[in-house]
């Protein structure tokens, strides 16, 4: 019975008997009640008067979340001191990470699951163990296998934010609508021009939805929902004129501010229908993600593009050559591959633009994932291509010059570079001099050149502008894989050391992948052999899906450590292919066992110079 109906208080004070009536019956007993942050009134107040007067052998344990209860109200709606002679504890558990929803995902769905999935399940959930398990679960029963788009709001959580919610006055019930469209945290000032209340009725709203634990203040002046369900919830109870009101009056809001958040804006054009609108803004929001390397947003808006019917040739070959770059920049080989070979197969895909994405697909096979039937690619995308492109050959031919099959001479491979330069003699394409440039260098340092330290030293590591880190982070760190090809450790070991500290403004993931491959084979060759097998086994847990790490790393590592320590049996089990960069032996001969020695100065190089 609901606190404030007739007869409420009556009743309340006989079920407060009743209970510990019934605790005493079954004591030692432990009365459990979990998330106390949704219980109406009624439900607070018999805890509260149950707590001031438990049984002899009986405890009380409740469970709550502290960021959704009323602002500024106890868990019990009144503060709460244990009587004399009670003893108790406060217990705060901190939501689950990564690693914790892994493992549950795991068990539930009997494999290991895809690191996008499990972004999205910690996102939706922010940590909450009961909204994980639920959603796990939904997967597990799902005919759409572990694809999210088959979860939904948990029932739970919608009927108590619908309870929530239909308490509130008018005007806060408006600015919460508006909070579920726009779906991003926001200020006061934006939450009042998308609910179009003015100033003083915006703060008396806030309070309300605040107090109602709908809300919640995250910053001085940010404000959202607890969660991501939390804002689906709200949104998802909306109806369809509402909310095509609400993201009206929300794209005017975005469109006032300075500098315009494009990404925004281009959701809401897309919520309106208004296809018209949409698509430049959709490109355009494209194009700004992908100038500060936010490559997941950028292709997610990119594949939104090419989903549309009826785009014009301009607008196919720009979504698509942006979609490619975009997905090349992932660290998921079968993902990246499958997503390029599925644009490539676009219909109405010009030959160049066609010739630049098989130009990235040989790339990434042979870099990512030791397929050397890369460099067919790339051939290939260099005789359709045709003349037509110099800038798109000079790339080309910066990827041939770092070819590591013994297909071509080193003396060829120069010549590549420059015609490359001769190539780009009339343009100014940073990215493509950037790929010469690496090729350049990866080519002294297989040399051994001397000077190769000097010139590294000379490259910017600090600047305003993103491509110029990323030229530097790529060179350096194709110094350090060359370096250890040809046996100079300590040049390798400082290009590794001096790439880490780039790698996170240089925006690019599958740099610390390389980091953490070249780590692994400088381990090994320095003899620390132990070590190189921990930071394998560290590799293939965070790039589950890397073909590098289950493939060609891993069968390199395994079979030259078994070989160094004179298992030569073992050695010549593991597969014979092996990564760009580290080294091939055969079954029918593997490499000789040197001594069992961890030093440095007497683990002799395995064939081939690895």
């Amino acid at each position: 019975m609901e606190a404030g109906t007739s007869g409420a208080g009556v009743q309340r004070f006989r079920v407060v008997p009743g209970v510990r009536t019934l605790l005493e019956a079954v004591a030692p007993a432990v009365l459990v009640v979990e998330d106390v942050h949704w219980a109406d009134e009624a439900t607070r107040e018999l805890l509260l008067l149950l707590a001031m007067d438990m049984p002899t052998d009986s405890a009380l344990v409740m469970t709550y979340r502290a960021e959704l209860l009323p602002a500024g109200r106890p868990v019990l709606g009144a503060p709460f001191r244990r009587p004399p002679g009670t003893g108790g504890a406060e217990i705060r558990l901190g939501r689950l990470g990564e690693t914790e929803l892994r493992t549950m995902a795991r068990d539930l769905l009997g494999g290991e699951p895809a690191p996008q999935l499990v972004r999205t399940l910690l996102e939706r959930s922010g940590g909450l163990p009961l909204v994980i398990e639920e959603d796990l679960l939904t997967l597990a029963d799902s005919p759409a296998g572990t694809d999210p788009g088959a979860l939904r709001v948990p029932r739970s959580l919608n009927e108590v934010l619908a309870e929530r919610r239909a308490r509130l006055g008018p005007d806060a019930t408006a600015l919460v609508d508006a909070a579920a469209v726009l779906a991003v945290p926001a200020g006061e000032s934006l939450l009042a021009l998308s609910a179009g209340l003015d100033e003083d009725r915006t703060a008396a709203a806030l309070q309300a939805a605040t107090t109602a634990a709908v809300l919640r203040q995250t910053g001085p002046d940010t404000y959202t929902f607890a969660h991501v369900l939390a804002q689906e919830a709200v949104y998802d109870s909306l109806p369809g004129p509402v909310r095509h009101r609400n993201h009206r009056r929300v794209l005017a809001a975005l469109q006032t501010l300075d500098p315009p958040p494009l990404v925004q804006i281009s959701h809401h054009a897309r919520a309106l229908g208004d296809r018209a609108a949409w698509l430049p803004r959709a490109q355009e929001a494209a194009d700004q993600a992908l100038a500060v390397g936010d490559h997941g947003t950028a292709a997610a808006l990119l594949q939104e593009i090419l989903d549309q019917p009826g785009l014009t040739p301009e607008q196919l070959s720009r979504a698509a050559t942006a979609l490619a770059f975009s997905v090349s920049a992932g660290t998921q080989y079968t993902a990246t591959t499958a997503a390029l070979r599925r644009i490539m197969r676009l219909p109405g895909l010009s030959v160049p633009v066609r010739a630049t994405i098989r130009t990235s697909l040989g790339a990434i096979m042979i870099y990512r994932g030791g397929d050397f039937s890369g460099e067919e690619e790339v051939l290939t995308a260099l005789t359709e291509s045709g003349d037509g492109d110099p800038v798109a050959d000079a790339r080309r031919l910066a990827l041939l010059a770092m070819s590591e099959t013994g297909r071509f001479a080193l003396a060829e491979q120069r010549a590549m570079v420059e015609r490359g330069r001769s190539l780009l003699a009339a343009h100014g394409d940073r990215q493509a001099r950037a790929m010469l440039d690496l090729a350049q260098m990866s080519l002294l340092s297989t040399a051994a050149d001397p000077a190769v330290p000097a010139l590294l030293a000379a490259l910017p590591r600090e600047s305003t502008d993103l491509q110029v880190l990323q030229s530097t982070a790529m060179i350096v760190c194709g110094t350090a894989g060359r370096s250890i090809a040809v046996g100079n450790d300590a040049r390798a070991v400082a290009a590794i050391t001096g790439t880490r500290a780039m790698a996170p403004g240089s925006r690019l993931p599958m740099v610390e992948l390389y980091l953490d491959c070249h780590q692994i084979m400088a381990d090994w060759q320095a003899g620390r052999w132990d070590d190189a097998k921990r930071g394998l086994t560290a590799f293939q847990k965070r790039y589950p899906q890397s073909q590098v790490g289950s493939g060609g790393l891993s069968a390199t590592v395994r079979g030259l450590a078994a070989a160094a320590r004179g298992r030569t049996a073992q050695a010549a089990a593991e597969p014979t292919r092996c990564s760009p960069g580290v080294c091939t032996w055969t079954r029918s001969a593997p490499p000789p066992a040197p001594p069992a020695s961890t030093s440095t100065a007497t683990t002799p190089r395995p064939p081939g110079g690895l």
